[in-house]
C-alpha cells in the first residue's frame, strides 16, 4: 500500500488569498473612531456586518486548507497502523504467548527457590538461637557447679580447720601430760626428750594456691609450716601431726 502525501502550505502562503481582503475591512474600520450620529451608527453596523462575513471566509478558507492534509493524517496513520505497528504487535503477542509458559515455570521457580531460602534462613535462626541457648545454660550450670564447688571447698575448709584446732588442743594438752610424765620420769643420762611436730600437706583447691606454691611444693609449704606454726595457704589445708623426738647428748 502506498500513501501519496500532500504538501502542506505555510501559514503565510495559507492566509495569502484572504489577506488583501481583510486588510482591506480593517482599515475601515480605522476610520470609525465614535459614533455620535445616525450616520456614524449606520456606519458601524455596516462595519460589524462586513467583519462578521469577512471571518466567515477566513473560516471557510481556512477548513478548506486544513481538510486535505488532515485527509493525508489519517491516511499515514492507518498505513502505519496496517504495515508496521498492527503486524509488529501481533507478533509480540505471538512471541508472549509462546514464551509465557516459560516465563511462568521460572517465576515458579524463583518462588520456591525463595520460598526454600526463607525456610533456610528460619531454621538456621532457629538452630542458632538452640545454640546460644544451650551455651548460655552450660555457663550457667557451669557457674553453678563453681559456686557450688567453692561452697563445697570452704565448707570442707572450715571442717578441716576446725578438726586442725581440736587436733591442735588434743596435741596441746598431751603435750603438757608429756611434760608432766616428764617431771616424774627422770631421763637417762645424756638423754633429753622433747616434743616435735611434722605437717602432712593436702591440696583441697589448686586453682587458690598462691603462685609461689603453684606446682604444689609440699616441702615448701611443709618447711613454711615449721617456721610459722599458724600458717595459712588458701586452697590447701595444714595437718600437724605430733610425733616424739630425741635428741642423744654427749657426756661432759
Amino acid at each position: 500500500m502506498t500513501t501519496e502525501i500532500t504538501t502542506i502550505p505555510t501559514p503565510q502562503d495559507a492566509i495569502a488569498s484572504v489577506r488583501w481582503d481583510a486588510a482591506e475591512v480593517y482599515a475601515s474600520t480605522q476610520m470609525l473612531a465614535d459614533v455620535t450620529t445616525d450616520e456614524e451608527l449606520a456606519e458601524a453596523q455596516r462595519l460589524v456586518a462586513e467583519i462578521k462575513s469577512m471571518i466567515r471566509r477566513a473560516d471557510k478558507q481556512r477548513l478548506a486548507l486544513v481538510a486535505e492534509p488532515k485527509r493525508a493524517l489519517s491516511a499515514i496513520d492507518a498505513a502505519f497502523k496496517a504495515e508496521i505497528t498492527a503486524p509488529l504487535a501481533a507478533e509480540r503477542k505471538r512471541i508472549e504467548s509462546i514464551a509465557g509458559p516459560y516465563l511462568a515455570e521460572k517465576e515458579r521457580q524463583r518462588r520456591e527457590a525463595a520460598r526454600a531460602a526463607a525456610e533456610a534462613a528460619r531454621r538456621e535462626a532457629e538452630a542458632r538461637a538452640a545454640a546460644e541457648r544451650a551455651e548460655r545454660e552450660a555457663r550457667e550450670a557451669a557457674a553453678r557447679a563453681e559456686q557450688d564447688e567453692w561452697a563445697a571447698s570452704e565448707q570442707a575448709a572450715t571442717a578441716r580447720a576446725e578438726h586442725d584446732q581440736r587436733a591442735a588442743e588434743a596435741a596441746a594438752e598431751l603435750a603438757a601430760q608429756a611434760t608432766a610424765v616428764a617431771t616424774r620420769v627422770e631421763a637417762p643420762e645424756g638423754l633429753s626428750v622433747r616434743v616435735v611436730y611434722d605437717y602432712r600437706i593436702e591440696v583441697v583447691d589448686v586453682h587458690r594456691v598462691p603462685a609461689e606454691y603453684l606446682r604444689v611444693d609440699e616441702a615448701a609449704i611443709r618447711r613454711d609450716a615449721k617456721r610459722t606454726p599458724d600458717l595459712r595457704v588458701p586452697g590447701v589445708v595444714i595437718h600437724k601431726e605430733q610425733r616424739m623426738g630425741s635428741t642423744l647428748r654427749g657426756r661432759g
